[in-house]
């Protein structure tokens, strides 16, 4: 007899720890968050497609912000969606810029121990550098 293989925790795009699939996620939204009881099915599949592209707990955050602020339509599940996933990106990009920023400060630093940015006037000057003659007489 062959064993069913248990089933794996999975990412968002894919059924939850329950097994329930996206659509049945997608349901369960409806009714836990607006209490209504029989959401139509374009309903439904809006609310799964926002599941498989902003992941299930950041569409259960925009239902539970719509109903704090009493505006329970999709178009406004995918605003706060569209900009919570803006403002993740916007700080995911200025986290990288700043540790490329910090980088490139130890690099400079490491450059002015070892003596290595003098590389400048060895440009300017020639490789056997500028040699200047004083008289002394």
């Amino acid at each position: 007899m062959n064993k069913p293989e248990p089933m794996e925790l999975c990412s968002d795009d894919q059924p939850d720890y329950n097994g329930t699939s996206i659509q049945m996620q997608a349901e369960l939204l409806f009714i836990r968050s607006w209490n209504k009881q029989k959401p139509n099915p374009e309903e439904i599949r809006i609310a799964a497609d926002y599941i498989m592209k902003f992941g299930n707990s950041e569409v259960e955050i925009a239902f539970t912000e719509a109903v704090k602020y009493d505006r329970k339509k999709l178009a406004y599940v995918e605003a706060v969606c569209e900009k919570r996933k803006e403002r993740a990106d916007l700080k995911k990009k200025n986290e990288l810029e700043k540790q490329k920023r910090l980088e490139q400060e130890k690099k400079l630093e490491e450059e002015r121990k070892s003596g290595k940015g003098l590389g400048l006037i060895e440009k300017v000057f020639g490789d056997g550098g500028m040699e200047l003659k004083y008289s002394t007489e």
